[in-house]
């Protein structure tokens, strides 16, 4: 039966890039799986084979694959391309790349400084439930940094992102509760 398996999922491999190929993203996926996983017992991992596959697909225009590919080039410290790759993914559709392109303009990283144009990045990556973007945005409202300063919004922002499980932006909680900015004065919750 090993043989047999073999032969057959070694097949796979043709058929995943003529997806790929052809407009099925997904198919490149699987590939890179195909490549750094191979098969249990039967076809052997190629991570050599992996290189380049999400590189194809940013070319090919699939956002999910352009904002691999952005991260991939972040992580060589190509910032400025990553950065490029993050802006097509987000105006694809990918949602999470607005976090990206956000960020690199409030903090001034490979582009001007821009806290405006950061906040109108965030505000698009909100509908995506971005955590990030949330806590980031949050901030900006809280300090009052790129956006007409508006406690509430920014506290509402942020406790959305910490119900989510993150607790980034708990120094801004604490500072509401504390002052009374945008929450209920507790010094108890604020400690």
């Amino acid at each position: 039966f090993k043989p047999y398996l073999k032969e057959n999922i070694s097949k796979c491999e043709d058929w995943f890039w003529k997806a790929y190929r052809g407009g099925m993203y997904h198919a490149g996926n699987n590939l890179n799986q195909f490549y750094l996983k191979g098969d249990e017992y039967i076809i052997p991992p190629c991570p050599e084979k992996a290189a380049g596959i999400f590189r194809i697909g940013a070319e090919k225009g699939y956002p999910p694959h352009q904002y691999i590919y952005a991260k991939e080039l972040e992580q060589l410290g190509l910032k400025e391309e990553g950065l490029r790759w993050h802006e097509k993914a987000a105006k694809g559709g990918e949602a999470d790349s607005w976090y990206y392109v956000g960020a690199a303009y409030e903090e001034g990283q490979a582009v001007p400084k821009d806290l405006s144009y950061a906040a109108e990045c965030y505000e698009r990556g909100l509908p995506s439930g971005s955590i990030g973007c949330r806590n980031r945005l949050g901030a900006m409202y809280f300090d009052g940094n790129g956006v007409i300063q508006d406690y509430d919004r920014g506290i509402r922002l942020i406790r959305e992102a910490h119900e989510q499980g993150n607790n980034w932006g708990l120094i801004y909680l604490a500072k509401a509760h504390f002052y009374g900015y945008g929450a209920p004065r507790d010094y108890g919750i604020a400690r």
